[in-house]
This record gives C-alpha cells, sequence and structure tokens, in this order.
C-alpha cells in the first residue's frame, strides 16, 4: 500500500510539475494595470499583517487595486503572488483546478471601504469594511477546510496605525480579518505596496 501511495506522489509530481511551469505567465501589473486617476489618494488603505510561514512559503502581496464603486463605496482587490493548501497533494490538485478556472495561479480577494458620504472618499475614514466572501471568523492559518464567511465591520473594531486600519490575513487562502487569529504565529507587515486602479472583473480581465 505504502508503494502505490508513493509511485502515485511521484505521478503527481511528474504531471502537475510539467503542467504548472507551462502555464501563461502571470501580467506584469507595471505595463497593463492603470494608475488612479490623477489626485485620487486613499488616507485608509489597509496594513496587512500576514503569517510569516505564508511569506516564506512565496505568497506576498504582489500588488493591491482599488475602485470606486459608487460614490460611498471603495473595492480593494489583493493580489497575492499564490495560495499554498497546507496538504502537499491537495495543493497540487488545488493549483491545477484554479488554472482551469481562474486562468492563473495568483490569488485575488477582494473587500470594500464603505464611507458616509461621497465627499469623504479621499478626506475621510470609511465607517466600516466589508467582507463579502472573503472573512475569516475565527479560523486559523492551518485550517484545512476552509469556509467563506461575509461580514460587516465598523471601523471603531479595527486596530489603525495612524489612519489605517489593520487588516490581519488569517488563514492560507487569506481570508481577511480585524483580529487576529494565530497567536502562536510570527507575522509580518506590509504597508507598502504597488497601487493600481481596478476593479475585480478589471483585475481578472488581465489574465
Amino acid at each position: 500500500m505504502k508503494r502505490v501511495v508513493n509511485i502515485s506522489v511521484i505521478l503527481l509530481t511528474v504531471l502537475t510539475s510539467g503542467f504548472l511551469t507551462s502555464c501563461k505567465s502571470a501580467p506584469n501589473f507595471r505595463e497593463v494595470a492603470k494608475r488612479p486617476p490623477k489626485g485620487f489618494t486613499v488616507k485608509a488603505l489597509p496594513v496587512f499583517m500576514i503569517p510569516e510561514v505564508d511569506i516564506k512559503n512565496g505568497n506576498d502581496i504582489v500588488s493591491v487595486f482599488i475602485y470606486r464603486e459608487d460614490s460611498k463605496t471603495l473595492s480593494v482587490t489583493v493580489v497575492f503572488q499564490d495560495e499554498d493548501h497546507p496538504s502537499w497533494i491537495t495543493d497540487r490538485l488545488y493549483d491545477i483546478y484554479r488554472r482551469f478556472k481562474y486562468k492563473r495561479k495568483m490569488d485575488v480577494e477582494t473587500f470594500k471601504l464603505l464611507f458616509a458620504d461621497k465627499s469623504d472618499m479621499i478626506s475621510a475614514l470609511p465607517v466600516s469594511i466589508s467582507f463579502p466572501g472573503t472573512y475569516s471568523e475565527s479560523q486559523v492559518f492551518f485550517t484545512r477546510n476552509v469556509k467563506h464567511y461575509s461580514k460587516t465591520v465598523t471601523l471603531d473594531r479595527f486596530t489603525m496605525i495612524g489612519e489605517r486600519p489593520v487588516i490581519y490575513v488569517n488563514t492560507w487562502n487569506h481570508l481577511f480579518s480585524e483580529k487576529n487569529n494565530n497567536l502562536d504565529l510570527k507575522l509580518v507587515t506590509r504597508k507598502d505596496y504597488p497601487v493600481y486602479w481596478g476593479s475585480r472583473q478589471d483585475v481578472e480581465a488581465l489574465y
């Protein structure tokens, strides 16, 4: 039985390695992505706290896209280099699944800054942050069967660095929260990252 399992692992390694290395290369956002409109700056761009193990696995933030959905809503789409399931075999299969479904290996996650008034988007702070399908609840980084939750959290629940809310990446597939669920893991701060202009759909269209 052990020999059969080992052979299966070897075959999976060979097949997926060839498949994944043949995937279309990721877009160069510096060349193809749009910059925010002139004069459009957001004082409340989040500071991200990411488990160091995720960074070491090659899953750092590549870039962040912002987009004014309406007069009071600013979407924030975060692009991560990849995402790695805690199970090696499952991760390989999941890479293939994402390549077929999304045409990419990079992980793309979106949340929204909600403002009280249309004039607040540049000059003021949001009143809350909405995580549609990207909220972690109490799940920790190495949770294998991760569930996607939705929640809107008022700004006063967040830790602030200056005028920027701190958002914790709590799971391997990059679900967010205002709380740190991984007290036993070392975290890395990401506050300086490339910012581009575009909706979630715009980002997906680049692949």
